[in-house]
């Protein structure tokens, strides 16, 4: 089904509100066919178009009291619009041109969300000594999706299909000190993402000696 993004009313300006509101309402008014019976009405939309336009400008001189009631007859406002937005989406449904029905109506369409899969494996790993004795600071690009990372290592630079890497440890950020390692020995890292499906293929290798 065809949604309506609607989230971005709420940070809207309440200038950039009034002419969006009136918009939709001259949309959906110039479709009776596709929008026999708009609910809320649209006479009744108007009324609160007005009287919302009407606290703003009360509220320009920033009266506390002034405010708290602009606030209010926005909330209306955003309500009816909701309520608007999901008769559109109702009336719409079943048309083949539902997406450009909502736009003409003056609402934007929300972009349909896929499933992530498995996701890629983390790019750009980059390993440098750490501050600290005994660790390396290691870093990545960001992979979309991901919620977690796990660090894998092995001692030494022999990072064949035979090497046997161990988990170093997680983190939720796209950087991690490895510590406990010991000092003037070479190790070898790699970082995997974790999301929905699972952990990704490991990253390139990147191998660091420890100060």
């Amino acid at each position: 089904m065809i949604r309506v993004r609607f989230s971005h009313f709420i940070k809207m300006k309440p200038s950039d509100l009034i002419v969006k509101a009136q918009d939709i309402v001259n949309g959906v008014g110039s479709m009776p066919h596709v929008f026999p019976n708009p609910m809320p009405p649209l006479a009744t939309i108007t009324t609160v178009i007005g009287q919302f336009q009407t606290r703003t400008v009360d509220a320009e001189n920033g009266d506390r009291d002034k405010i708290r009631v602009r606030n209010i007859a926005r909330e209306v406002l955003l309500s009816q619009l909701f309520e608007l937005s999901q008769y559109t989406m109702m009336m719409s449904h079943s048309n083949t041109n539902g997406k450009e029905l909502i736009e003409n109506a003056g609402f934007d369409v929300a972009r349909k969300r896929h499933p992530l899969g498995l996701l890629p494996a983390p790019l750009n790993v980059l390993s440098a000594l750490s501050k600290e004795p005994g660790a390396v600071d290691l870093k990545w690009k960001r992979v979309y999706g991901a919620r977690s990372y796990q660090v894998e290592f092995i001692e030494g630079t022999e990072v064949g299909p035979q090497a046997e890497w161990k988990i170093l440890g997680t983190s939720s950020k796209r950087k991690f000190n490895a510590s406990g390692l010991q000092p003037g020995r070479f190790y070898s890292f790699r970082v995997r993402a974790y999301g929905v499906a699972g952990y990704s293929a490991p990253s390139e290798v990147t191998t660091s000696v420890v100060g």
